[in-house]
Parts: structure tokens; sequence; C-alpha cells
């Protein structure tokens, strides 16, 4: 929590820089520098579940909660819906200091209005990406012990894949289906918006916004389904 308050704190302290600098004392250049900071939300959402998942083998939760008569699927889901309302009520607080900070602070001309549509279009877009990356976040720390290790593996299976499919996708033949795996990891679709953004000012419209939903909802699904039959079967 200390690490995520500092965050809004940073990004406030960052609008009051921008405040006396020409020209970025507006706010479409603002919400411009901070479009890379999405992916890296991506990876933030493992420190959300461990917040929830924390001291579980330790303190025999599990144990506890199986004796009480809970199921298996139930204390999955149960942990993951806990970690969606932790992850909801963070990002509203920081996105939301963050946005106060910079409408308060900074001048909003009408020209900024494309971004600032393109940058909430994002924040929605990003919802269900962030959802697929959490039920990935959850799953290795329900079965790797120690929050270390479980961010490692996180890390690994939520970048990695890209970069080995990208060196795959260079051999003759394997091109257009490495290609097509690409597009559809969780790693890339934050950046299939931002992108366009940031190269050449194109604005975000709504049909966007359709792939990467799919994408993390799908992801989120599977996920969660590999999950609860793993943890079926894992002695506690």
């Amino acid at each position: 929590m200390i690490f995520f308050g500092a965050c809004a704190v940073l990004l406030v302290l960052t609008s009051l820089f921008m405040r006396n600098t020409e020209p970025f004392n507006n706010t479409s250049v603002s919400l411009a520098l901070t479009l890379n900071t999405f992916n890296m939300v991506s990876l933030l959402t493992i420190g959300v579940a461990d917040m929830v998942f924390c001291n579980e083998y330790k303190n025999q939760t599990f144990k506890n909660a199986l004796a009480y008569g809970y199921s298996r699927n139930a204390i999955y889901l149960g942990k993951f819906a806990t970690e969606v309302i932790f992850a909801f009520g963070i990002a509203i607080a920081v996105f939301g200091i963050y946005l106060l900070s910079v409408f308060l602070l900074l001048e909003n001309p009408p020209e900024a209005r494309p971004m600032v549509e393109s940058y909430f279009l994002l924040l929605l877009g990003s919802v269900p990406v962030w959802l697929g990356c959490l039920a990935l976040a959850h799953l290795c720390l329900f079965f790797v012990r120690g929050g270390t290790a479980a961010s490692f593996l996180f890390a690994g299976l939520l970048v990695i894949p890209d970069s080995v499919f990208a060196l795959l996708g260079m051999k003759e033949g394997f091109g257009p289906f490495c290609t097509a795996i690409r597009e559809n990891l969780l790693w890339n679709q934050i950046g299939h918006m931002t992108t366009p953004m940031m190269m050449t000012g194109q604005m975000l419209t709504p049909d966007q916004l359709i792939h990467p939903a799919l994408v993390g909802l799908g992801h989120m699904v599977v996920l969660l389904l590999i999950g609860m039959a793993l943890f079926r079967r894992k002695e506690i």
C-alpha cells in the first residue's frame, strides 16, 4: 500500500512541476507522458495479488477454510474476487488522484479534448487486460510458495513468450503463425492501444477496445479454470 501511495504522490508532484513549465503545462501533454505506465501496471498486479495472498501458506489459511467446509473452487474464486476488489480500489485511488491533479493544476485547452477522451478509453480498455494479468498472478501465487519466486514466474510468463515468438517469427515459414500468437498475448494488448497514440498521434476509438477486451477476459477465464483444476489436485 505504501508503494501505491508513493506512486500517487509522485504523479501529483509531476503535475505541480509541469504547471509552470511551457509547453508541458496542459492536460494533453501530461496524459501523453503517462501512456507508457499502463504496461507497468500489468506487472504491478502481482503486488496487488500478493497483498491479499501474503502468509496464506505460513498461517495455514487454506487448511482452516477447508476444515470449515468451503470448497476448493470457492476458496480459489473468493481469493481472486478479493484481489479484484483491492485492485479496483487502488486503481481508482491512484488514477483518480492523478487525473484530479491534472485537471486542477494544468491548462485544459479545447485541442486537448481528443487526448483526454482517448485516455479514458485507454483506461476502460486496459481493465480487462489487467484482470487477465491478475488471474495469472493469482495462479502463480497459489502454486508457488513465496512471493518472490511467484513474482519472477509471473513476470516470465507474462513477458518472455512475446520475445520467444518474435525470434521464432524471424524464421521462414513461422512468421504468420508467430505474428498471430503475439497479437493475442496479454503483454501486447495495451501496446496495441498506446503505440499508435505515441508514434503517430492517432487517437483511440471504441472499436479498438474490443480485441484487447476479448483477449484479457479470455485469458482471465482460461487461467481461472486452469487454477481451479490444479487446486483440486493440490496437497495442502
